[in-house]
């Protein structure tokens, strides 16, 4: 298995480039106007996304290139997601070992292998189950530890897409993660708001 490192963020393997031209083929052989953006290679039909009522697939192939190569095999996945005039319209989240597929639809909803998912409606922040994705800025952290010191809230340390999957289903209330790229967070997007999740900036602002 060949390794390379990717300007410091982390690993890439040949299954990396291997999957997103794989899954880039499909896209284009289907719909051969669309553009494509992927982590590992890039654009695709570029000049296209520049039209007006452009549809564009963001592409990562292996969210979790580490945990795909170490002991822990199944919190890696795959990200597709289709943005439309700037807006995230659907999403994707697959996790082949445990047979996880969660679709999310602008408008229609989320459903995990078929089934309709839905976030928890929780109000108590003090009692909210969070999932910390610990890569962040040092004062970012600093400020979390200290809302952990003053409540309830269980800081759970997890990485990479499948911890938002648990979001939409309900399993989790709320997920802190930080410097993020389009790939990282378009396909989360569609999913986590179909069943009536938010997903926000660290102003509160909306990402797309």
């Amino acid at each position: 298995m060949h390794f390379r490192e990717k300007d410091g963020d982390g690993p890439v393997i040949n299954a990396d480039v291997e999957a997103e031209q794989a899954i880039s083929s499909i896209v284009l052989e289907a719909f051969p106007s669309h553009s494509i953006y992927g982590e590992e290679t890039g654009w695709h039909n570029y000049d296209n996304a520049l039209l007006k009522d452009q549809y564009i697939w963001v592409l990562d192939p292996i969210d979790g290139t580490s945990s795909f190569v170490g002991k822990d095999n199944c919190s890696f996945g795959t990200l597709i997601g289709l943005v439309y005039n700037g807006k995230a319209i659907i999403g994707c989240i697959d996790q082949p070992i445990l047979k996880l597929r969660w679709v999310g639809i602008k408008g229609k909803g989320t459903t995990i292998n078929g089934q309709r998912v839905n976030t928890v409606d929780y109000c108590d922040l003090d009692k909210a189950r969070v999932h910390f994705i610990m890569i962040m800025p040092r004062e970012r952290m600093i400020v979390l530890q200290r809302r952990r010191e003053r409540s309830c809230l269980m800081g759970i340390e997890s990485r990479n897409c499948v911890v938002f999957g648990e979001l939409a289903s309900g399993f989790v209330d709320v997920v802190v993660d930080c410097a993020l790229d389009p790939y990282d967070f378009l396909a989360i997007v569609p999913v986590v708001e179909g069943d009536g999740g938010v997903v926000i900036d660290w102003e509160g602002k909306e990402l797309v």
